[in-house]
């Protein structure tokens, strides 16, 4: 260590807690923040992954848990050089800035100690999810992956403003990042990747631009991998529409005119601050749905099935109104069959947005997320014993489970006020699996958002960070101030969890507007690092207050009207 090394130096290495010598995922997302030229988005972006991980786990591909590989290979074939060459040529004619994006990775990778080459990263973003022939079947990643999406405007929300959310339901956001993007050309935007090294990688939903645009969810019918050949990697495709368009329907154009299928099976699901948004389900033929298809009043709602119609096989499905495509057999859990998890889920956000018009807003969609899965059994060994007869009515599958990696809840705004929310798994510890063999327990789980502003510049972000934790900070204190001194003891330890955090964030913002950090990227580095601290400040100071208060769970505890009352529009196939 240098003379004179300031005292952060000393404990650099990761900010991951490990076990053993185990990495264990954080407690709450860590966030990225990226500025400047495409090669020093990249570079950035590596450096920053060390400093929060170390050197391990960025080098390797993967992501699903423990499920890893070395990123780097020591060679290609001749078949394999060919097949990237071609990715290479739709990333440098529909993605320019990724090729300087690589470059600028591959340089930050090697300056912390980590062997990686462009042809490496491009062959790891591309064959994530295409898989060619030649790619190691070792690796495949199972059909497990899913998400919930869902976009409300106008009629349907409090203040007529846009509000979405989405989430992943895996274990794959376990060990990454939410990365915001301050690039030299083109819009700020924010984005949620889930994979190691995620950014560029898959799915990313939700992002957000400064713009007013969100990118909510993929839109798609069955979590596939289709054999669509020669593409560009779909996170380098979303990230693109982020950076560039300006609205749904120019991200929607942006979209279609990518070569081949680019997500999935080539849906995705846009939103704006005007109104406008789509779920674009497929595009061969375009099949694009909007709010009043369905009778959505100024909403629009996706999982991993299909909606529209025209994307059926009445031969092996039945259609539920509002739920979408469900499979008349499912053949069994090792086939991973997600209609019937996707009509559950889909039917719960139509019951939620359809029956309480006017009253979405924040509070409204954490409640979504926090209204638990459950089963329909007394046991859980008779509800997965009946998953496959009861086509999965034997679980209540709500958006909201333990199958939660990562969720986010977008507020856009078009200027310098977005907000953007995200808790790091589950956001209730009384939630169970959507579905069986979907349990995910991550170590350290906090069932708490934090909030992000998409400000003007990182300094901006950094201090909107500090002012949302001086807020729960202050809540947590008067919560603990109604407690008699035993019932405030025992909270002590996670209240001062989140005054620590608080300094922390103190001492690396000070360094950079005291001019104690100069050297460009060391200051946005810790930019970084103090955002990184307020936002599990605000997660720990709310857990404190949450355990005093405990959120709401449900419309009534809003002051809403109850739950599949008498007085609503109910499609109760799920809920009977």
């Amino acid at each position: 260590m240098r003379p004179g090394a300031a005292p952060e130096d000393r404990a650099r290495k990761t900010e991951i807690p490990f076990v053993d010598g185990i990495p264990l995922p954080p407690p709450v997302r860590p966030v990225i923040i990226l500025s400047g030229s495409d090669y020093e988005l990249g570079y950035q972006y590596f450096q920053q992954l060390v400093q929060i991980y170390g050197t391990w786990l960025p080098s390797q591909r993967g992501g699903v848990l423990y499920h890893t590989a070395p990123l780097h290979r020591d060679g290609y074939s001749s078949e394999e050089k060919e097949a990237l060459e071609r990715y290479d040529s739709y990333v440098k004619e529909y993605t320019p800035e990724w090729v300087d994006i690589l470059g600028g990775m591959v340089a930050g990778a090697a300056d912390a100690g980590i062997e990686v080459t462009y042809e490496d990263l491009l062959a790891f973003y591309a064959l994530y999810e295409e898989f060619l022939p030649w790619s190691e079947q070792s690796f495949v990643v199972p059909e497990r992956p899913t998400c919930s999406g869902l976009a409300a405007w106008g009629r349907a929300t409090k203040d007529g403003r846009l509000v979405c959310a989405s989430n992943g339901d895996d274990d794959i956001g376990f060990f990454s990042s939410t990365v915001m993007v301050f690039p030299e050309t083109g819009s700020a935007f924010i984005a949620s990747p889930y994979n190691m090294p995620g950014f560029g990688g898959f799915p990313s939903h939700p992002g957000m631009n400064a713009k007013g645009l969100v990118h909510v969810h993929h839109g798609t019918g069955k979590f596939a991998f289709p054999d669509r050949g020669y593409t560009v990697p779909r996170g380098f495709a979303n990230m693109h529409i982020l950076r560039f368009a300006q609205s749904a329907q120019e991200a929607a154009e942006i979209h279609l005119a990518y070569p081949k299928a680019v997500n999935c099976k080539d849906g995705n699901f846009f939103a704006d601050t005007s109104g406008d948004a789509m779920v674009i389900e497929s595009r061969n033929p375009p099949v694009i749905r909007r709010a009043g298809d369905l009778g959505e009043v100024d909403f629009l709602h996706h999982t991993n099935n299909y909606l529209a119609r025209a994307n059926g096989d009445e031969r092996e499905q039945d259609y539920i109104s509002h739920g979408g495509w469900l499979s008349k057999e499912l053949k069994g859990l090792e086939e991973m069959d997600l209609t019937a998890w996707s009509v559950s889920r889909n039917l719960f956000m139509w019951n939620m947005l359809h029956n309480y018009q006017g009253e979405v807003d924040l509070d409204f969609a954490t409640m979504m997320y926090r209204f638990p899965s459950t089963i329909a059994h007394p046991t859980l060994e008779a509800a997965d014993q009946a998953y496959i007869s009861e086509r999965g009515r034997s679980y209540h599958a709500r958006i909201g489970s333990l199958d939660n990696s990562v969720i986010g809840i977008a507020l856009p705004d078009a200027g310098d006020n977005g907000r953007y929310y995200v808790c790091s798994g589950p956001a209730t510890r009384s939630t169970g699996p959507a579905m069986p063999t979907l349990h995910n327990y991550g170590p350290g789980q906090t069932y708490s958002f934090y909030e992000l502003r998409l400000a003007a510049d990182p300094t901006a972000v950094a201090q909107a960070a500090l002012e949302r934790a001086q807020t729960d900070l202050y809540y947590a204190n008067t919560a603990m101030g109604r407690l008699d001194y035993l019932e405030a003891a025992a909270l002590e330890a996670a209240f001062d969890k989140a005054k620590t955090e608080y300094f922390k964030g103190h001492y690396h913002l000070n360094g950079v507007l005291s001019g104690r950090v100069t050297h460009d990227r060391e200051s946005l580095y810790d930019l970084a690092r103090a955002t990184r601290a307020y936002t599990r400040c605000q997660v720990f100071a709310k857990q404190v207050r949450e355990a005093i208060d405990p959120p709401q769970s449900r419309p009534e505890h809003l002051g809403l009207r109850p739950w599949l009352g008498d007085w609503g529009e109910w499609e109760t196939l799920f809920e009977e």
